[in-house]
This record gives structure tokens, C-alpha cells and sequence, in this order.
């Protein structure tokens, strides 16, 4: 370790001589009160001492703001900062940011936890490090609330895998580009410049759903070391609690999340205009072809049958029609190949029946992406194969309908 980090850990001092925490944890608080107080009691239970923890109450209709106060009155390392309306996670997130003193920051969701022993080894992993390194990935334990099995694992494992060390561009690439890592800014402990000098060029508007991409977009571009400790398993992540979950929606409720994911994306293209140090247009197309594909994911599992169409139409007139096209085109490649994988029975009333029409409506013979292309091709084959198969066994395939309809009722 060198003698300066050895001196910013030891003896985090500011430039006027006040002893500043070596870690900020920004922490914001919204109709989230019955997890509030066990979040916090996880920072009071904490090995490592030196520590402020910023409690953005954003607006809250609960007594979040209450619990705040409370606690910042026993212990001044808390500070509540209470706002009168709520503007959203990002912009409490910038609050936070913008207040912290500490020379690291992390995020913590305030209906999540830290482990006991987090910012003790979140500091050794601090003088281990190189000089440079200015971001921390570490690793988390997940707890799934009423989610998916494979939902959950899937998560784990991606945001659990131990990577090489990324240099500049190789990390923002490797996470939009090659998806090798996640884009949550939880799980992460920052250089509080980099975090401060990020957040400055965040934009002012409120965000909704997928606002980590953006956020973690912009500390990527500027980031020039990032480490990947994800052995140490120090944040305890509950999905299911927040927003991210797999219970039934509206097509109203639906579209509403689209319009914050394109929020996010067109936020992001706002940046990459302004970026200088390499072309980030790139890698905001990257980010939206992946929102894309977790939205429409939404839409396949979460929205009615009924109301699929009219709402996709509408997502066009957001993202582009081709766009929605070429998802509408995936999910209807991937549920063809699944009842032929499983030997299923087929109709031409399957609901993906629908969506090839409606995707082939909104490119109407225009020239059409790769994208839309590769999964049209794809697609057309599997029903095909599916035709094809119904022609040459209909005895059996009667028999598979007539199955299929007796676990259905």
C-alpha cells in the first residue's frame, strides 16, 4: 500500500483540518419505512466506525422522515436530509452525492442491507488496492421476494462474477457492449471524486425505471480503474420489495415504465453528445437495445394478452418502430422454439401469431435493421418448422390440443 492511501485511510483529513468519514453512504428513503430502520441498524451494527450515512428523504408520504430524525438524534453520524417533494431515486441519489464529505461513497436502497463486517473489509480492500483504482465492485447475497428462481440466480451469478481488472473504456464496454457485468450503481464503492465529478454531468430531470443504467453510463465514461472484489460478499440485496418484481400490470402502468426507460436512454444520448474522450453513441444504442429486450421481457410475462398490441403500438411511437419491432420479432421467435423444443401442440391462434403480424405492420416493408432481420429470419423458420409439423402429424397433434386443453381448464 502506498503512504498517501495509507494517509486517506488512517487520516482522512479535508483541506480546512476537520477529520472527514472515510465512507459516505447515500441511502435514499421513499414509502419504504417499514425496511428503513433495519437498513439503517445495519450501518449501527457495523465492525468499521467511520462512516457518515446521508438519509435522502425523498417526499415520503410515510414516517421515513420521522424514523431519520429519530435515529440522526442518537447517533450524529447519520444526516437526514428531508425533502418537502418527492423528485425520484436519481435525483435523491444527486442530493446525496452532492452532500457527501467522505472520501469513498456508496449507495445503500433503504430496503436493503449491509453485512456486518462490509465497510471494515470494504476498507481493506481499499489499502490492498492500486493507487488508481477509483471504483470497487464487491459482491452480494440476494434475497427474492415472491420472484422467479431462475430470475434470481441469473441475477446472482452476473452480478457475482469475479472479472479482470477494466482500464477507461474497457469498462463502460464491458458492461453495455459485451454485458459481462451488471449496471447497478449498488454493489459498488466509489472514488468520491469520480462519484461528485459523474453526478455534476447527470442531468437534472426526474428518472424512473432504469435509471441505474444511465447513472452507472456516465460514472463508466469518466471511471479509470475498476476492481472486482466479489468475493467479498458484503450487500444484502431484496428482490421483489422495490420495483422490480413479476406481479401483473396494466397496459397504462406498462407504458409508464417505457416512457422512464426511454427518459433514461435520451438522458444518456444527451451525455454521449457532450462526451469528447471516445464515441459513447455506441454504447447508449448498446444500453437501449438492452432496456429494450428487459421491457419487452416485462411485457411478455406482466401485460394482459388483451392489451399486448395496443400497448406495443403505442411503445413505437417511443422507441421507434422497428425497434419494438425487432423485440416483438424475439419474443415470437422464443416462444415458437419453445413449443417445438417441448414437442407442444401448435395453432395459428397462439398469441405470437399476433405479434409476427403486428411487427411486420410497424416495418411494412421499409429496410428494415440487422436486428429486425436476424430475429424475422429466425422467427418465420420456427413457424415453419411448426406448419410443417402439424401437416405431417395431425392425428398426434390433435391428441397433444386436446391434452394441452384439458391442463388449461
Amino acid at each position: 500500500m502506498s503512504n498517501a492511501k495509507e494517509h486517506l485511510v488512517q487520516d482522512a483529513i479535508d483541506k480546512k483540518g476537520t477529520p472527514m468519514p472515510l465512507f459516505s453512504v447515500i441511502i435514499p428513503a421513499y414509502n419504504n419505512a417499514e425496511y428503513l430502520g433495519k437498513c439503517l441498524q445495519s450501518l449501527q451494527n457495523q465492525t468499521f466506525h467511520d462512516w457518515e450515512a446521508l438519509i435522502v428523504v425523498d417526499g415520503s408520504p410515510d414516517n421515513a422522515a420521522d424514523i431519520a430524525t429519530s435515529v440522526a438524534s442518537q447517533d450524529q453520524r447519520f444526516i437526514p436530509l428531508i425533502k418537502k417533494n418527492n423528485e425520484g431515486t436519481h435525483l435523491a441519489r444527486k442530493t446525496g452525492v452532492k452532500h457527501a464529505s467522505g472520501n469513498y461513497a456508496l449507495f445503500l436502497d433503504a430496503d436493503d442491507e449491509l453485512k456486518k463486517n462490509a465497510l471494515q473489509e470494504l476498507k481493506i480492500a481499499i489499502q490492498a488496492s492500486a493507487p488508481d483504482i477509483d471504483v470497487i465492485h464487491f459482491g452480494m447475497e440476494l434475497f427474492g421476494i415472491d420472484m422467479p428462481k431462475d430470475v434470481c440466480n441469473g441475477m446472482l451469478e452476473q452480478s457475482n462474477a469475479q472479472l479482470p481488472d477494466a482500464h477507461n473504456e474497457e469498462i463502460i464496454q464491458s458492461t453495455f457492449a459485451e454485458r459481462k457485468q451488471d449496471w447497478r450503481v449498488l454493489q459498488r464503492l466509489y472514488s468520491s471524486d469520480l462519484l461528485k465529478n459523474a453526478f455534476a454531468n447527470m442531468t437534472d430531470s426526474r428518472l424512473g425505471r432504469g435509471q441505474d443504467a444511465y447513472e452507472w453510463l456516465v460514472i463508466s465514461s469518466s471511471a479509470k480503474h475498476e476492481t472486482f472484489r466479489n468475493d467479498l460478499i458484503l450487500y444484502r440485496y431484496y428482490l421483489g420489495r422495490g420495483i422490480t418484481n413479476v406481479q401483473p400490470i396494466s397496459g397504462e402502468k406498462w407504458l409508464k415504465n417505457a416512457k422512464a426507460f426511454n427518459d433514461g436512454i435520451q438522458a444518456g444520448y444527451q451525455y454521449a453528445n457532450s462526451f469528447k474522450s471516445f464515441d459513447m453513441k455506441i454504447y447508449v444504442d448498446d444500453l437501449k437495445n438492452h432496456q429494450l429486450e428487459l421491457l419487452m421481457n416485462d411485457w411478455h410475462i406482466r401485460v394482459n394478452n388483451a392489451e399486448k398490441i395496443s400497448v406495443a403500438l403505442k411503445s413505437a411511437e417511443l422507441f421507434g418502430e422497428d425497434a419494438i419491432a425487432a423485440e416483438l420479432m424475439r419474443l415470437a421467435r422464443d416462444d415458437a422454439y419453445y413449443l417445438w423444443d417441448h414437442q407442444l401442440p401448435f395453432s395459428e391462434h397462439e398469441p405470437f401469431i399476433q405479434w409476427i403480424r403486428c411487427a411486420q405492420q410497424l416495418v411494412n416493408n421499409e429496410n428494415p435493421s440487422e436486428r429486425y432481420r436476424s430475429f424475422s429470419e429466425a422467427t418465420l423458420n420456427h413457424l415453419n418448422n411448426l406448419r410443417n409439423r402439424e401437416k405431417q402429424s395431425p392425428h398426434i397433434n390433435t391428441l397433444l390440443q386436446k391434452v394441452k386443453q384439458i391442463f388449461i381448464r
